[in-house]
């Protein structure tokens, strides 16, 4: 074997070495974070969650959300712990009647490997809403909702009617009232 065969071959070795042990080497990632998030896992959850209302499933749909997740509803006074929300729900959800609002259109951005936010439409008894959220990966590799905002939308060519009846409501609505100040 010549000197230069030699010399060949131990380069090689010596860099299959360096790539072995530059691999080997590499962080590890989180055991709940999944290596590349899709969009199909938010898909699933979401919808199966606006289901678990619809079928008035309270175990499903409040097991969907973090332990220390907030609700924001259509009213100014409702920001909903989970605790709250379930508190103010459960009845309803005991009666058999939640709520059934069908998701299209959403949208879904990933902030990293185990955190994503998200927008939807929603199709409601109050016409067109508009869902928004964070979603979380947890520690066990489950996704779960920490953050939804449900806003009813309004068509630009009703604002200045709707803008009338808000202000009406708000003179008459102590908790609108204390906002203000």
């Amino acid at each position: 074997m010549t000197n230069r065969t030699f010399s060949h071959q131990a380069g090689i070795a010596c860099s299959a070495l360096l790539v072995a042990l530059c691999v080997a080497c590499q962080p590890k990632a989180a055991p709940h974070a999944t290596a590349t998030p899709s969009r199909a896992v938010i898909d699933t959850l979401m919808n199966a969650w606006h289901r678990a209302a619809a079928r008035a499933d309270a175990e499903q749909f409040f097991g969907a959300m973090t332990e220390n997740s907030v609700y924001l509803g259509t009213d100014a006074s409702e920001r909903w712990s989970k605790t709250r929300f379930y508190a103010f729900a459960k009845p309803h959800f005991d009666r058999g009647k939640a709520w059934n609002f069908t998701p299209y259109n959403r949208e879904v951005l990933f902030a990293n490997d185990s955190l994503a936010y998200f927008d939807e439409l929603l199709r409601t008894w109050m016409g067109v809403c508009r869902g928004s959220g964070v979603v979380m990966q947890q520690p066990d590799g489950k996704w779960k909702i920490a953050h939804y905002n449900l806003a009813v939308t309004i068509h630009n060519d009703l604002i200045t009617d709707f803008v009338t009846l808000i202000k009406r409501d708000t003179a008459n609505n102590s908790f609108l009232k204390d906002l203000k100040r």
